[in-house]
């Protein structure tokens, strides 16, 4: 029982990954100067986040809603 519960678990893991996305990019501005990075998590506690996604790493593809 056990074994079938462990191959079960093992052939739908893959089928699980496949589903995953590729974290958001977004730009990030500084709240003590002008700069402005893009980036998939928060550079530090004095960045603040713009609402809009991206789907590279520059920033210039948006992400599509579902």
């Amino acid at each position: 029982m056990l074994a079938r519960f462990a191959l079960g678990a093992m052939l739908i893991a893959p089928a699980a990954e496949s589903q995953a996305r590729p974290a958001p990019w977004y730009w990030w501005v500084s709240a003590v100067g002008d700069a402005r990075i893009c980036a998939q998590t928060s550079p530090g506690a004095a960045w603040q986040r713009e609402n809009t996604a991206f789907r590279d790493s520059q920033c210039s593809i948006r992400v599509k809603p579902f």
